[in-house]
């Protein structure tokens, strides 16, 4: 009996033990925190160097070139926000181009009176483009988790290689060169600068309001000022720049100009509206418009003259650069190169033409039949030409939204 009893004892332990007891606590598993170690920057990404990949560095970048954002997030990690800032006041826009089309999962809001830029990743990788920086200085910094401290701070400084800035403005909206004489345009006034020393300018007229081009024709100055539609309802004026003072002289109003050049003593003109090119003579005694009647043009942009050869740009879906030889009793339009991005400013030294197009210069060589677009320069996306000339080997360009005349060396 007492050997059952045992037995029964023995067993009733056993399963004591195996089961546990109830009032046993669970060990403990500390919580692991999201930090910067555990994000990875990495030093490349896909479409260029990492901003971030230099963490709790300064970097010093061409503003042309093209940027990553790289990150990898441990599952602990549920957000990261990076914000931008530029120093030097506030913005009225974007001052990068992020190519939101690489990563589905960001979030972004712009503040144009602080000038800070934020996006925010929801996910666990992501792999942004930014094709470029105005240049400027830009305080970056970044958050985890939502937290209102920032984990990681970097300032980028971005700037021009290899450029001079000859000259600042309070705006800048075109310009026209014959010989030494180069002519800026403002919003409002007209400046004279001679290449000799281009950094020192004087006022040739001021007073008027909104200019969009000018160009040069013997003793005259031909104005075209923005009106009702900003950039595209325009009237004409000139200036006789042999006058002591030179007054604005009303010619024409409700235009639509894009570009301008002068040969042979017509004015010739892009009718945005009618998407044509027009003529006036500028012997006549009373102004006129002519239309050309070309066909086939499909959103003319601005022009230059080349010879007696017209170039046209145009910003259609399918963008390309036109070209009409006046010299022809009856202008045609042909076709110099097409399936181009956004082709807009252009000038003709010799037998190359170079044209601005998406923040960069190309040339094209003229004595070809459709002829290769080389890049030559490659400036921030964001950076408009609104004019380009080469003088003794250089090209200087009138840059926007910066106000300042810029030049680089084509050796």
């Amino acid at each position: 009996m007492k050997k059952i009893n045992l037995f029964y004892s023995i067993v009733f332990c056993l399963l004591i033990l195996s089961c546990g007891s109830e009032d046993e606590e669970p060990i403990p598993q500390v919580p692991t925190v999201c930090g910067t170690e555990s994000i990875v920057f990495p030093t490349e990404g896909t479409f260029g160097p990492n901003i971030l990949g230099t963490e709790g560095q300064n970097i010093t970048i061409d503003a042309g070139t093209s940027l990553s954002l790289s990150a990898s997030l441990q599952e602990n990690c549920q957000r990261l926000k990076v914000t931008f800032e530029r120093q030097g006041g506030s913005l009225t826009g974007l001052d990068w181009d992020f190519d939101i089309f690489t990563v589905s999962n960001w979030l972004w809001n712009l503040d144009e009176t602080t000038g800070i830029q934020e996006w925010t990743n929801t996910g666990k990788d992501l792999d942004a483009h930014f094709k470029a920086f105005l240049p400027g200085t830009y305080n970056v910094k970044v958050y985890i988790n939502g937290s209102s401290t920032p984990s990681t701070e970097i300032t980028v400084t971005t700037e021009y290689e290899n450029v001079d800035f000859i000259n600042t403005f309070s705006s800048a909206t075109s310009m026209f060169r014959e010989g030494n004489d180069l002519y800026i345009s403002t919003d409002e006034e007209v400046l004279k600068l001679d290449m000799n020393d281009p950094s020192q300018h004087t006022t040739v007229v001021s007073g008027l309001s909104n200019i969009w081009k000018l160009v040069k024709h013997e003793d005259y100055l031909y104005i075209s000022e923005r009106t009702e539609v900003p950039g595209i309802d325009t009237k004409l004026s000139r200036i006789n720049l042999t006058d002591a003072s030179p007054s604005v002289e009303y010619m024409l109003d409700g235009l639509t100009i894009g570009g301008m050049a002068v040969h042979n003593n017509f004015l010739y003109l892009t009718d945005l509206r009618k998407s044509d090119v027009v003529s006036i003579d500028l012997t006549a005694d009373s102004f006129s418009i002519v239309d050309l009647g070309i066909s086939g043009l499909e959103s003319p942009i601005n022009m230059t003259l080349g010879g007696d050869i017209l170039y046209i740009s145009e910003e259609s879906s399918n963008a390309k650069i036109t070209q009409i030889d006046l010299s022809q009793g009856t202008p045609q339009a042909s076709t110099l190169k097409s399936d181009l991005l956004f082709p807009d400013e252009m000038n003709v030294d010799g037998t190359t033409l170079y044209y601005s197009a998406l923040g960069s210069i190309y040339t094209l060589d003229l004595t070809q039949d459709n002829p290769a677009a080389e890049l030559v320069r490659k400036l921030s996306t964001l950076t408009f030409p609104k004019g380009i000339d080469v003088f003794n080997n250089e090209l200087y360009f009138l840059e926007s939204p910066l106000n300042r005349l810029v030049k680089f060396s084509l050796d």
